[in-house]
């Protein structure tokens, strides 16, 4: 028994021992650090927050940009609805069989009244009679030219024949669109997108009918570029209205933007975390996206490898926009 004893007393000394020795290499720092690859592995921080080392940050090529103040012009939101370009494709035929008919009309009354004059075959009645039917032509024409302004309105009246027939043109053939956009208000309107940024937009000036939801102005304007050959007549686009004004905030790269089940986000680093903000109100710029409450100026926000910060946080890698 003696013997069991003496081992139970030599293990319990070298226990006290280790013990001894740890404790005195933590109280001066020379503590065993754990293995670098830990490090490696983001560990979640509170709420949606996400951490990780500097280590993997440098490894995983993440840079961050802190956000700068920036101004732009006030907006509002809007929408625009794609027109039927048939009716006008039929004004403008009108328009033209008219001129003809007036054309003609008018050369056959100089000829009779000249004839009359040199008192030939025509008689003066003849002549009565092919006056009133070129004075009958020419207002045809008159009338049918109204008809663009009437039932379009006067924005779209001021084109000349050759551009009104070239729109028609382009809109048959899916490389135009002429819209009506309707504007909430009545305050002076100083440009306007309508769907895809890239979009071409041309206002033409007053529409001759207005949204009676909306209440507030009508404008025509013609689409060129990108997404319109799915401009169907009927169909609704977002509008953007820029108007006086100017609104405060921040304008996010677009390198810093993420798209991820049709939301779209950027990672905001706070110290070792990065955290998820939804652009929820932001909208697209000439350098990026602007918004005024998603984040703000002072933010520091992720520019490259975010895609890198999706996958560790456990989401499908987004593109940038």
């Amino acid at each position: 028994m003696s013997i069991f004893r003496s081992g139970a007393l030599l293990a319990t000394g070298a226990a006290l021992a280790v013990a001894g020795m740890l404790g005195w290499q933590s109280l001066h720092g020379t503590a065993p650090r754990p293995d670098e690859s830990a490090a490696a592995v983001p560990a979640s921080a509170p709420g949606d927050a996400l951490t990780m080392s500097a280590a993997t940050r440098q490894r995983l090529g993440i840079a961050t940009t802190r956000l700068l103040p920036a101004r732009t012009a006030a907006v509002s939101n809007g929408f625009a609805r794609v027109l039927d370009i048939g009716p006008l494709a039929a004004i403008d035929s009108e328009i033209r069989t008219a001129r003809a008919a007036a054309a003609a009309s008018a050369a056959d009354a100089a000829r009779l009244k000249d004839l009359a004059r040199q008192d030939q075959s025509a008689s003066a009645r003849s002549v009565q009679v092919a006056e009133a039917q070129a004075t009958a032509d020419r207002l045809r024409v008159d009338l049918a030219g109204r008809r663009v302004a009437l039932e379009y309105g006067p924005g779209l009246a001021k084109l000349g024949d050759a551009a009104r027939m070239a729109l028609i043109a382009d809109v048959a053939a899916g490389r135009a669109a002429l819209v009506r956009v309707d504007v909430p208000g009545s305050a002076p309107v100083r440009g306007v997108r309508v769907g895809d940024p890239a979009t071409g937009v041309t206002l033409l000036g007053p529409a001759s009918a207005a949204d009676a939801r909306v209440q507030g102005l009508a404008l025509l304007a013609i689409l060129r570029g990108p997404g319109v050959r799915s401009a169907a007549a009927g169909r609704l686009l977002p509008a953007i209205i820029g108007g006086g004004g100017s609104d405060d905030g921040t304008i996010v790269p677009r390198s810093a933007l993420l798209r991820q089940k049709g939301d779209v986000f950027v990672y905001v680093a706070i110290g070792d975390h990065f955290e998820r903000r939804a652009l929820a109100a932001a909208r697209p710029v000439a350098d990026g996206w602007f918004t005024t409450s998603d984040v703000k100026p002072g933010d520091v926000v992720v520019t490259a490898g975010a895609g890198s910060v999706l996958a560790a946080e456990g989401g499908a890698t987004g593109g940038d926009d």
